[in-house]
């Protein structure tokens, strides 16, 4: 499963697509963006942990799991990803870019 999020403008098939090589290539469990010195989204889960996503509630986010699995996981760049839009300001201050 992939996760996304939507506030994250930069976001591409691109990215998409390298998940998802970046999973059969390493057999990994866990791929993940790396920005800002975090892991997180999009992120990629092997179905072996469908079971562990399916009980997080609206308190916990999928990097609860990332950091549990932390060898486990894979990343991949995204340095863009750090770039997420919450507000109407957020928006006016990329559209400047």
């Amino acid at each position: 499963a992939v996760i996304t999020v939507c506030d994250q403008p930069f976001i591409s098939t691109e990215i998409i697509n390298h998940l998802v090589a970046t999973y059969y290539s390493t057999g990994k469990p866990i791929v993940a963006c790396q920005y800002a010195d975090t892991l997180g989204v999009p992120v990629l889960f092997s179905k072996s942990l469908f079971s562990e996503l399916a009980t997080l509630d609206s308190t916990m986010g999928a990097k609860k799991i990332i950091s549990k699995y932390e060898n486990e996981v894979f990343s991949i760049p995204f340095p863009l990803g750090v770039i997420d839009i919450d507000t109407p300001k957020d928006y006016q201050q990329l559209l400047v870019v």
